[in-house]
């Protein structure tokens, strides 16, 4: 049987204590409870070779293939704090023991795995890798488009008239989707690409032949209030979206892990529709091990990996995004039955969310409706 393998790392701290519970028995959220979090965070960063990972699930996929999900022992802080080559090493020992001790075909990479090995190219171009590598972020650049229609649809927005914005434009998948909506002017007519260094778009430029079809070019998150839709598709270590870079009624799809619209702004502002980016579905698969998503769902790229494996591919994809790829993805899906998941804030339905949303609107208030009775009398 095929066998791949899935790499992760504990977003904070409180993961690595989900693991330390599960492994010693007492169950996961007791152990994000009693593990002390600096103790735990001082140990994993010390942690060497082989136990500078742990093997999270097994996991089977429709009887063809075995999926390995493997976390590196790095908090995300940690990942993008540490010296480079440190962290690289971490994620090497990872994927060469799946390589050398597990009989896997190939390793896709998740979180910030993929970002910090050059979107895999470090490891794909290491004499010591003889097995094939992904981001597997073609499936969730192609993934995002059909999840922005999704949302669109649900709040009637017409794609074409809207103002549409992406962060982290230049980014992997920002880069593939601006070059996509740039060159199909057909979805949408009025798009702003966002990034904190202008001089990076230069590769996106030569890509589309240097015309740009009246897209607007900016490094100023505050353009990002004129846009109807923005697509978060940043990698840094923090949200950077706050309620002033956003309009009222403003949709956001983020794509970004961690993501970029935190949870406390949702709340401030119940005008804003933000959408969990890229979840895809995968019915009759069960990952036994639990990453965030809602059951049934989990992210692309991991999907991509899955795929990769069914159909034999061998190849390494890594680095920038192709489009070509993108729609072999895409074929992919239709070939083995995944799709966009249903629409999630923050794994909850998001139907539900709007609906309760909707209902406060329109739920009668009774100091209000007095004060109203009692300004008629005068």
């Amino acid at each position: 049987m095929k066998r791949f393998v899935f790499l992760i790392h504990p977003r904070e701290i409180i993961d690595f204590g989900r693991r330390v519970g599960r492994m010693i028995g007492i169950g996961e959220n007791l152990g994000m409870r009693i593990i002390p979090k600096r103790p735990s965070e001082w140990l994993i960063k010390h942690l060497h070779g082989r136990l500078g990972f742990t093997v999270c699930s097994y996991f089977d996929v429709f009887g063809k293939a075995e999926g390995i999900i493997i976390a590196v022992l790095l908090t995300g802080k940690q990942m993008v704090s540490l010296p480079l080559p440190f962290v690289r090493q971490r994620i090497l020992d990872a994927v060469l023991y799946a390589q050398d001790h597990m009989g896997v075909e190939g390793i896709g990479l998740g979180a910030y795995t993929a970002p910090l090995t050059s979107a895999g190219r470090w490891l794909a171009n290491h004499p010591a890798v003889d097995i094939w590598i992904t981001h597997g972020d073609s499936y969730a650049a192609i993934l995002a488009l059909d999840g922005i229609k999704k949302v669109a649809d649900l709040k009637n927005l017409d794609l074409k008239t809207a103002k549409i914005a992406i962060v982290g434009a230049y980014g992997l998948i920002g880069e593939a989707l601006s070059e996509t909506l740039i060159k199909k002017s057909e979805l949408c007519d009025r798009l702003t690409l966002i990034g904190r260094k202008k001089e990076r778009f230069g590769r996106l430029l030569r890509k589309v032949g240097g015309s740009l079809n009246g897209t607007k070019i900016s490094d100023n998150l505050f353009d990002a209030r004129e846009a109807d839709l923005i697509i978060a598709a940043t990698t840094g270590e923090t949200a950077i979206l706050k309620s002033e870079h956003l309009k009222r009624g403003a949709i956001v799809y983020d794509i970004s892990q961690p993501i970029n619209l935190q949870f406390d702004v949702c709340a401030e502002r119940s005008d804003i529709t933000r959408v969990d980016g890229t979840y895809a579905q995968i019915n009759g698969i069960k990952l036994n091990f639990e990453m965030g998503p809602p059951k049934g769902v989990t992210f692309a790229c991991l999907v991509e990996t899955i795929m990769q494996t069914l159909v034999g591919d061998k190849h390494h994809h890594v680095g920038h995004i192709e489009l070509e790829h993108m729609k072999r993805t895409a074929e992919w899906a239709q070939q083995f039955g995944f799709s966009h998941a249903p629409l999630t804030n923050f794994s909850q339905p998001l139907t539900s969310i709007l609906g309760e949303a909707k209902e406060r609107k329109t739920k009668k208030h009774p100091f209000k409706e007095a004060l109203a009775a009692l300004k008629t009398l005068f």
